[in-house]
């Protein structure tokens, strides 16, 4: 099996060496090269050519969805994982008119990334259910609602 080639956008540091922790002991994951903000992923999905971007969606200096709309024009077989804290009906449709390929909540990655990554490398769609749902049924929805911007505490992956 070849192995998955991944670039890592976070905008805070933090959050980039806990996810980084998550993908790192993945055998079948390569992190190809990591962003701190929209116009370094840019310059790095051009460099780096990833099979997956795993950014934030609001990322500092060219946000997620603006990094979305130009990877998918200029790369659209480049497969892109939103993720972020918040869950709002609409930041979740603006991701996925984007171009987005996935959407999670940082509160969920420890349990859902590993799996969604493969997903993705392999062309699937992924999307936590209750987000899709909110997004269809509520699409006028403009608040935000915060699910939590840390991945500390949030549940471990199954093993």
């Amino acid at each position: 099996m070849s192995r998955l080639k991944v670039l890592l956008a976070m905008g805070s540091a933090q959050l980039l060496r806990e996810v980084r922790s998550l993908l790192e002991p993945l055998e079948d994951i390569n992190l190809a090269a990591e962003a701190t903000d929209g116009r370094a992923a840019l310059l790095a999905v051009a460099e780096a050519t990833p099979d997956v971007v795993l950014m934030e969606a609001l990322l500092p200096k060219l946000s997620g969805l603006s990094v979305t709309r130009a990877v998918k024009a200029r790369w659209p077989q480049t497969r892109v994982l939103l993720v972020s804290p918040l869950g709002s009906p609409s930041l979740v449709r603006r991701a996925l008119e984007a171009g987005a390929d996935g959407y999670l909540l940082y509160s969920n990655l420890p349990a859902l990334l590993e799996d969604s990554l493969r997903a993705l490398g392999e062309g699937a769609f992924v999307i936590e259910q209750g987000l899709l749902r909110r997004a269809i049924a509520h699409p006028e929805a403009k608040g935000t609602v915060s699910l939590g911007a840390s991945l500390r505490g949030a549940a471990k992956p199954r093993r």
